[in-house]
């Protein structure tokens, strides 16, 4: 582009006419296709995020770019809707299980605020062994998924 840009000012000082694509390029030692594409890169406007607009500079051209991930009111509320929703529903399918079950899923996936534990914390607390957590965890996880395609036929009805 300097190169295009050098020739540019030799060349627009004879009077004659304005140059042409090839002058350019044996001016700027380039191939015709390079200079035509400096040519274009030249006349490409570059914007600043900074920049100011409206009447009295009140308003950057960052302030109106949409963030197209940014959360919305609207978006919270859903967000909040659906989260309550799940958590319902998530109560009902955890109501399937037995007390002790319920605990050991609660533990091992940290749910309501729970810190995950691993199967020996989890053994611990319950008073078995990391073998029969797995398989307790296995019983309930299969309970889970029952009730699950329970809860689904019904709501789907």
């Amino acid at each position: 582009m300097r190169k295009v840009e050098t020739a540019l000012s030799v060349l627009a000082q004879r009077p004659d006419h304005p140059p042409t694509d090839e002058e350019i390029a044996e001016a700027a030692g380039l191939s015709r296709s390079q200079t035509k594409l400096a040519l274009f890169a030249l006349t490409q406007r570059t914007e600043t995020l900074d920049r100011s607009l409206g009447e009295w500079d009140t308003l950057s051209l960052a302030e109106t770019i949409v963030d197209q991930n940014e959360e919305t009111p609207e978006r919270l509320v859903c967000a909040k809707e659906e989260r309550a929703e799940e958590r319902q529903a998530l109560y009902r399918l955890l109501d399937s299980l037995t007390e002790r079950e319920r605990l050991l899923v609660v533990l091992l996936f940290g749910l309501g605020g729970t810190p995950v534990h691993s199967y020996s914390e989890a053994g611990r607390v319950l008073g078995c062994c990391k073998e029969r957590v797995r398989q307790l965890k296995e019983r309930a996880l299969a309970k889970l998924r029952a009730a699950a395609r329970q809860d689904y036929t019904f709501v789907a009805r």
